[in-house]
């Protein structure tokens, strides 16, 4: 179970020293963050819509977010799941994917117009920190019980172990640089609810620290890779910009997620 708490910010995120700085707050409520970009839009997991004065009954929802206001709109529900933790996106395919905590670690498949399909069971891969590799075309993903990495093939969900990663893996999210085929992790201490930016190597799970976000509880991430295309009017996009396109998410209540 995890506590209050109250944010709601999207972030820049620093790759060079992983300082963080705010950019809009988010209009909705959610529980432990995903993000992935796909397509020229930003999404997030796990997300309550909230309409005319009351919460819409029909489940969680993985929403888009628009990067200047930060709107949140529903995008498509979860199949019954609020424990999508990691949101990954693979932009040759135009697919999304996510493990549903609460179904036994079940991997999804999201398509570009919404629909939901189970590929199967990731083992202990849980995938909190969740990422698409276009390298390889495997999905990382950490497991909280061990605090490893582990890679999935997104076809048939069966995952292998790549390697410890050398610090607690209970909130996090997993990005990656396809221009510099870089992995990033930003991870936050439960104790402290700070987080901080490591590198990751794909190959061993071995970590490296990079720096402190100096924000609270930052757990969801992104990489926007065409961010370089944007137009450059607005203040928002200047601010992107200056951090390379790495973008996290604080959440704005932390609700009862269920443990696996």
């Amino acid at each position: 179970m995890s506590n209050v708490n109250d944010g709601g910010g999207l972030y820049d995120i620093n790759p060079q020293n992983g300082n963080a700085t705010l950019l809009s707050h988010v209009n909705a409520e959610f529980a432990g963050i995903g993000m992935a970009y796909l397509d020229g839009t930003l999404y997030a997991t796990d997300m309550l819509h909230y309409q005319n004065g009351g919460w819409l009954s029909a489940g969680f929802y993985v929403a888009s977010i628009n990067l200047l206001n930060g709107v949140a709109t529903p995008f498509t529900l979860q199949a019954g799941s609020i424990n999508w933790h990691g949101l990954a996106s693979d932009q040759h395919k135009k697919t999304m994917y996510a493990i549903a905590l609460d179904q036994q670690n079940t991997l999804m498949e999201i398509s570009s117009t919404g629909n939901v399909m189970a590929i199967g069971n990731t083992g202990a891969a849980d995938g909190r920190g969740l990422v698409f590799n276009p390298y390889d075309g495997y999905l990382y993903a950490t497991s909280t019980a061990s605090d490893s990495l582990y890679k999935i093939n997104p076809n048939t969900a069966q995952s292998t172990l790549v390697g410890h990663l050398g610090f607690d893996a209970t909130f996090l999210d997993l990005a990656f640089d396809i221009q510099s085929n870089v992995m990033y992790a930003n991870v936050v201490d439960p104790a402290s609810r700070m987080g901080q930016l490591y590198l990751l190597d794909y190959h061993t799970g071995a970590s490296l620290l990079i720096g402190p976000n100096n924000a609270n509880f930052i757990e969801g991430m992104a990489w926007l890779p065409d961010l370089v295309n944007a137009v450059p009017e607005p203040e928002t996009y200047a601010m992107m910009l200056a951090g390379l396109g790495l973008l996290g998410f604080m959440p704005r209540k932390k609700m009862a997620q269920v443990s696996v």
